[in-house]
């Protein structure tokens, strides 16, 4: 189990380099972005960079990305009550991406998550990650499993390691 895992994991590596490379406009635009935002809060050590209106962004972030992958959308707009009656796992996701959008926006309005958790929910990276996943499963033949997952986290986990080291030794 473990060593069909750890080979799939540049299979999943090669699989997402040529998506983006497929749609370069749309992957490589917010890996930048990513990639800015995470280089500022390793530079910075101020705890005050990260704050209810970056949980907030992403609220709305994530939200786009649920609408985006809705199965209404990929229907050209049209409703279907099966699709709530009898859900696929492309509602289950849009669904789910909503209900954490929902969460994270009425935590930035009523501030009730203490700062660690406004750190790691406002960051760069957990916005990222749901939209890469949300992107992946959506414009592609990838399937969703744990090699992908981890070959998504492994880049956002060790910025966010660094994050902390610089946090913390800074």
């Amino acid at each position: 189990m473990v060593l069909e895992f750890l080979a799939l994991m540049p299979e999943r590596m090669v699989q997402i380099w040529a998506l983006f490379w497929e749609e370069p406009l749309v992957y490589f635009p917010m890996l930048g972005i990513w990639a800015l935002f995470e280089l500022y809060y390793i530079v910075s050590n101020d705890d005050n960079d990260v704050r209810e209106v970056d949980v907030l962004d992403n609220g709305i972030s994530s939200i786009y990305v649920a609408i985006m992958i809705s199965p209404v959308i990929a229907r050209g707009g049209e409703l279907v009550a099966a699709d709530f009656f009898s859900p696929t796992p492309r509602t289950l996701l849009s669904i789910g991406l909503f209900a954490y959008a929902l969460f994270l926006i009425l935590a930035a309005f009523f501030k009730f998550m203490p700062l660690a958790v406004v750190h790691f929910l406002g960051g760069a990276s957990i916005d990222t990650f749901f939209t890469l996943i949300g992107l992946v499963y959506v414009n592609s033949e990838i399937p969703l499993d744990a090699p992908l997952i981890t070959v998504i986290l492994i880049p956002i986990g060790t910025t966010f390691i660094i994050k902390m080291l610089r946090r913390v030794t800074g």
